[in-house]
């Protein structure tokens, strides 16, 4: 790929979020990668001085892109596209860093928290290449569809309950039981909410 091909992508792709896809010359996925604008994300592959960024840019034949609504929409996307699609310069351009998956633990109360091990858990998404595009995401949808982070159970309700972030009887030792079949009801439809969202539903 030429620098003045890789130029005019560039200057013809929106200031929107979205992914942007570097295929070989058989359409093959080389590298998939998401940004806030694809425009400058894209301009920046033409000040790179790294030679591994440079080997799959002289592979590289073409670009396609696709638009989203959101930057988390685009983080999610990206992750459907990497999984689904395993560029091998999505590996060999990670820094050695490894990518995050969302876990969901097997508590009666499903816990949410973040891994680099997925191998080790039984039910994830992912993966994501911004693990801190992941935190926030997740700390979003907390806000809108509350869960549980509370590590051992209490005698009390926690903070996050009296802030809107848990429903209380998830992490008490004694959950009262006049809420106990309701909140569980809402619980579970919380967590299925956020696994249909983080796996791309987004009409769900």
């Amino acid at each position: 790929m030429t620098g003045d091909y890789l130029k005019n992508i560039a200057l013809k792709m929106p200031q929107s979020p979205g992914i942007y896809i570097f295929r070989d010359s058989v359409n093959k996925p080389l590298y998939i990668g998401k940004a806030l604008s694809l425009k400058n994300r894209l301009s920046g592959y033409l000040k790179t001085k790294d030679q591994r960024i440079e080997k799959m840019l002289t592979e590289a034949k073409r670009i396609n892109s696709i638009r989203t609504d959101s930057d988390i929409e685009a983080l999610i996307l990206e992750s459907q596209y990497i999984k689904k699609y395993q560029p091998r310069f999505n590996i060999m351009l990670r820094d050695d860093k490894q990518y995050s998956f969302v876990v969901f633990t097997d508590d009666k109360y499903q816990k949410i928290f973040t891994t680099h091990q997925p191998q080790k858990h039984k039910e994830t998404i992912g993966p994501f290449t911004d693990a801190g595009a992941l935190k926030t995401t997740l700390r979003l949808l907390r806000k809108i569809f509350p869960y549980c982070t509370c590590k051992q159970l209490h005698n009390n309700y926690c903070l996050n309950y009296h802030i809107g972030k848990c429903i209380g009887d998830c992490c008490l030792k004694n959950p009262d039981a006049r809420f106990t079949i309701q909140d569980s009801r809402l619980y579970k439809k919380n967590i299925k909410a956020i696994k249909e969202i983080l796996s791309g539903k987004k009409k769900s």
